[in-house]
């Protein structure tokens, strides 16, 4: 849910400056995509069963389209739903990816730096 809130954030406050997606809903159309006033970075998994690669990629031709600015989109091949999300004693996830979530936070750690910077 935190990916489509950032979204829906940053669609609804033209403040924001900086948005990044962490595997959230798409927005697919591109005229809902009109009044994003954010940089987007997304990271989503290949074997995410509720956010389908392809509609990530129609998500980014609609970003591009509106004419909206894009660092990057990435879709990690081995990755799933929740891949970011450390595995605990009390919490289990199978989706756990190490090697696409030390990418993906190195991503987000340069994206913010580069875009909040003063």
């Amino acid at each position: 849910m935190g990916g489509m809130y950032s979204l829906q954030l940053a669609l609804s406050d033209p403040r924001v400056k900086s948005c990044v997606m962490c595997y959230g809903a798409v927005v697919t159309d591109a005229d809902k995509l009109k009044p994003l006033n954010a940089k987007v970075l997304g990271l989503f998994g290949e074997k995410d069963m509720g956010i389908k690669a392809a509609d990530v990629r129609t998500f980014e031709q609609a970003l591009k389209t509106a004419g909206k600015s894009v660092e990057k989109i990435t879709i990690y091949p081995d990755a799933g739903h929740g891949f970011m999300r450390p595995p605990s004693t009390t919490l289990k996830n199978a989706s756990y990816n190490e090697t696409a979530a030390n990418d993906a936070w190195q991503q987000i750690d340069a994206f913010f730096i580069n875009t909040l910077k003063k």
